[in-house]
């Protein structure tokens, strides 16, 4: 089955998505961009992990380059180089890591002002902040902040949990509404399956139970083979 039959954003209630990879999970964030994109949903997009010209790059493979480009010039995508802004703040000898997030969250919150419509706000990857020196603590306050801006602004944060502390990875599993797991195959290697995906629905299933999905990756898209 494709990507977008299990994750139907216009459908879902979800207000905080959180994708959990131990393995190389970026195809969901170029999905998400690339669905935002098609869709003409308001979008801002937080980097840590990558420049602009890699993602400009996915998405010229997904045929998406020219409305990627428009998107931008037509400011329904707005690009933040967050991982530039706190190495500048380590270059200049500031410590005030909660400046450059307020500083953040002052911009999102003028563009989400400015039209009464749904937004989707794009973090990759929250965990290289934590190995850049900013605290859980400021990264806590932050998103806190973000979703008070306002209950049509979908959150997806990216963290390869690799990267991060357990106990920082569990908070941000109970603040989520939607959980994706990304993982290796536990069987190892295959040359048809890239990896496995549990969803978890984590405001509906008392009982978390996820559905899980085995996923192949393509050059323009995700397949998926429930399980």
């Amino acid at each position: 089955m494709d990507f977008n039959t299990v994750i139907e954003f216009g459908k879902e209630k979800s207000s905080f998505y959180l994708v959990d990879s131990s393995t190389d999970g970026s195809f969901f964030i170029h999905y998400i961009l690339s669905h935002s994109i098609r869709s003409n949903v308001k979008t801002i997009f937080v980097t840590l992990s990558q420049t602009l010209g890699h993602y400009k790059g996915v998405q010229a493979k997904l045929g998406n380059s020219t409305s990627l480009s428009t998107s931008l010039s037509e400011r329904s995508l707005v690009h933040y180089d967050l991982l530039s802004k706190i190495s500048q703040a380590y270059v200049e000898g500031k410590s005030d890591q909660i400046k450059i997030f307020d500083d953040l969250v002052d911009k999102v919150a003028a563009v989400v002002q400015q039209k009464d419509e749904d937004f989707i706000l794009i973090i990759d990857d929250l965990c290289l902040a934590c190995l850049n020196g900013v605290s859980e603590k400021a990264l806590f306050g932050f998103l806190a902040k973000i979703q008070s801006l306002s209950d049509k602004l979908c959150l997806v944060v990216y963290a390869q949990s690799m990267l991060a502390t357990r106990d920082f990875i569990n908070d941000l599993i109970y603040m989520s509404d939607l959980y994706f797991k990304i993982e290796n195959l536990s069987t190892g290697y295959s040359k048809e399956i890239d990896g496995q995906m549990s969803v978890f629905r984590m405001n509906e299933d008392l009982n978390l139970r996820p559905q899980k999905y085995l996923y192949k990756v393509n050059e323009r898209n995700v397949k998926l083979f429930q399980i």
